[in-house]
């Protein structure tokens, strides 16, 4: 599986690590949309806060047959602990300085509940950021070929 990251800043050299455990399937069936966007936001906001030179890492993990849960992991100074509180409230960007709205998470947040899961800061501190997010998932055999009428 590999996110959509396109339109993501490229600017500095950080690098994007994929890593796939416990016998992740192939092919599942969720709104493609919803995870796209819950994976967007949260590789972009580790781009933007990883130093030069290191990696964000994604890992992708399957727990059971209907769950699969994602972490995304950066190298930055974490997030201020009076941030923290706010992190999944609407209109709370973590730093004004670098744009936002302060969205990215909220409707992250949102995303992963209607897809049967939850997002969670897992870790913040002066060597990283780490979320979490799970998703409830049907494992597919071959992929299902989506057909749009316009």
């Amino acid at each position: 599986m590999t996110p959509n990251v396109r339109g993501l800043p490229s600017t500095r050299s950080v690098k994007i690590r994929i890593s796939l455990r416990r016998a992740v399937p192939e092919f599942i069936v969720t709104d493609e949309i919803k995870l796209g966007q819950i994976l967007k936001n949260l590789i972009d906001n580790a781009l933007k806060f990883a130093p030069s030179d290191t990696d964000v890492l994604v890992c992708i993990s399957s727990l059971g047959e209907t769950r699969l849960l994602f972490q995304i992991s950066d190298h930055g100074e974490g997030i201020p602990t009076d941030k923290i509180p706010f992190l999944f409230q609407p209109f709370h960007p973590i730093d004004e300085g670098l744009g936002g709205m302060g969205l990215g998470l909220y409707i992250s947040k949102l995303y992963a509940s209607s897809l049967g899961g939850d997002l969670m800061l897992a870790k913040s501190d002066k060597k990283g950021t780490t979320f979490l997010f799970l998703i409830d998932t049907q494992c597919q055999a071959n992929p299902i070929v989506q057909t749009l009428i316009h």
